[in-house]
């Protein structure tokens, strides 16, 4: 500050004290990468959970249940499916135990971030002679499988995983083929 016929601080000052506010800011400002890492570890575990609960509700009613995935629009639904139907009926949504709502994820939607994002290479399920399907059928046991209603037969889950991201957090959601045990790698 100048002493003289004009008080004031120079340019110079000014521009020291607004710089050193800026350092300051930018220390305590959140990093949104961890923010991101959160969000998408949380969708993670919201769309592992759908696929658990599937399972867990096979084996608990000895009928078939079953998920559905659509990549494209983040949505992942867990139906009841009647496999004597010829196409396959997937009409059915089951309600979340908690909420008794159907059991339908989208972002946006039961705590998921607006930015949620799926995404599959191909389809999120290959099964044995069938190639990608974006559905996977639970049996009485809880083996993930895929079943052709006009001849009852069977085809075994090959393969299953998905991508769960927000932002430049990715993570990978693992089916495991033969136990049906939902995988976080």
């Amino acid at each position: 500050m100048r002493r003289g016929a004009l008080a004031g601080y120079s340019l110079i000052e000014l521009t020291v004290a607004v710089a050193a506010l800026a350092l300051v800011a930018l220390a305590a400002a959140p990093d949104p990468r961890a923010h991101d890492e959160t969000q998408a570890q949380a969708a993670l575990a919201h769309y592992a959970a759908a696929l658990d609960y599937a399972r867990s509700e096979a084996l608990r009613t000895a009928s078939v249940r079953g998920v559905e995935v659509d990549a494209g629009a983040g949505v992942v639904r867990v139906f009841s499916a009647d496999t004597t139907a010829h196409p396959l009926d997937i009409s059915t949504t089951i309600t979340e135990p908690l909420s008794r709502q159907p059991y339908r994820l989208a972002p946006g939607r039961g705590g998921l971030s607006r930015r949620v994002a799926l995404s599959a290479t191909g389809q999120p399920f290959n099964f044995h002679l069938q190639g990608g399907k974006p559905i996977v059928l639970f049996d009485a046991r809880g083996i993930p499988h895929w079943i052709k209603t006009n001849t009852q037969q069977r085809f075994r889950l090959l393969d299953g995983r998905f991508k769960v991201a927000v932002g430049n957090s990715a993570f990978e959601l693992v089916l495991e083929p033969i136990t049906g045990r939902v995988l976080v790698p």
